[in-house]
C-alpha cells in the first residue's frame, strides 16, 4: 500500500480544505480524515484529472480538488495518462530519480 498526505476541498460540502490521507492499494483508493474512513473506491470507477496544482476527483457525481504532498508520485502511482506541463515535469523528475537510483534506463521522454 502507498499512502499520501493531502488536502481535499469539496465545494458545497466543506467550506475549507481538510487534511486527508489517501491510501492506494492494488486498484483501490481510500480516503480518510482525522482517523475517520471517508470511503474506498475502485480506481476505474472514479475519474482523476491532473491539474497544475493537484487533481480533480470525480466520485459518484461529486467533484473535489485533491492536493498531495507529492503530486508527481501520486500521479505515477494511479497511472495517470495525461497531465498538464507542471505535473508532467514533477512526474518526469520522479521517474528520472528512480532511474538514477536503479541504474537502468526507463526510456523517459518529454
Amino acid at each position: 500500500m502507498t499512502a499520501f498526505a493531502g488536502r481535499l476541498e469539496v465545494p458545497g460540502v466543506v467550506d475549507h480544505p481538510i487534511g486527508v490521507q489517501v491510501d492506494l492499494e492494488a486498484e483501490t483508493i481510500s480516503l480518510s480524515a482525522e482517523g475517520n474512513h471517508i470511503g474506498s473506491w475502485e480506481l476505474d470507477s472514479i475519474r482523476v484529472l491532473g491539474q497544475d496544482m493537484g487533481f480533480e476527483l470525480c466520485i459518484n457525481g461529486a467533484r473535489g480538488t485533491l492536493r498531495t504532498e507529492d503530486d508527481g508520485e501520486f500521479a505515477i502511482e494511479i497511472g495517470l495518462q495525461w497531465a498538464p506541463p507542471r505535473l508532467r515535469r514533477l512526474m518526469l523528475a520522479k521517474l528520472a530519480r528512480r532511474e538514477a537510483e536503479l541504474g537502468t534506463p526507463m526510456g523517459l521522454t518529454v
